[in-house]
């Protein structure tokens, strides 16, 4: 399931998260969280990739991402998985 926006209305969310709930999930593990650095995605493209897009592990900010919502989407996803008895997790790199 992917969603690409975390908590828009674009995306919203809600009937993943309910299947989620129904199947027993109570903890969801969020990759690609951050703000990404250009970097990454520069040197892959240098390496022959013209398509890379940047490595979820290779960060600019410590923020969720502008092209995901945004901390306000975030906060958006977390309250409904809450609501449903669905935790979020992340991690990254330092």
């Amino acid at each position: 399931m992917n969603v690409t926006k975390l908590g828009t209305d674009n995306a919203d969310p809600r009937r993943y998260l309910d299947r989620l709930a129904r199947w027993g999930f109570t903890g969801l593990w969020l990759i690609g969280l951050w703000e990404r650095s250009g970097a990454s995605q520069r040197i892959k493209q240098l390496r022959g990739n013209p398509d890379a897009v940047a490595s979820a592990y290779s960060l600019r900010d410590y923020a969720i991402a502008a092209d995901l919502g945004g901390e306000p989407a975030w906060a958006n996803l977390r309250d409904r998985a809450w609501a449903r008895g669905i935790r979020l997790a992340s991690d990254m790199v330092p």
